[in-house]
């Protein structure tokens, strides 16, 4: 995604299955969080990322989905990921 300086991007969206918590009727216990990060950055081993809460969108099919926005901290070309625990986003 393309950004400038302290604008949002609008909606990013991220989907997650796991057995026993995602499936229609179950009552959600996972916790999602977005982030981005320069294009060439690697958000396992390097700086850059900045991690946000991202809010339960929807279900579909057994997957839960969800939603959150980015700030863009200086224009350029942006990756964006999610990750999703099961404790409330402490890991």
């Amino acid at each position: 995604m393309e950004a400038q300086t302290g604008t949002t991007t609008g909606y990013v969206y991220g989907r997650v299955y796991d057995t026993g918590v995602t499936e229609p009727g179950v009552r959600r216990a996972a916790c999602a969080r977005s982030s981005a990060g320069g294009a060439v950055r690697e958000p396992e081993y390097e700086s850059g990322w900045t991690w946000i809460n991202a809010g339960y969108n929807m279900q579909i099919g057994y997957n839960d989905e969800y939603y959150g926005a980015i700030t863009a901290p200086a224009p350029g070309s942006y990756r964006y990921v999610y990750r999703f625990s099961r404790d409330e986003g402490v890991s």
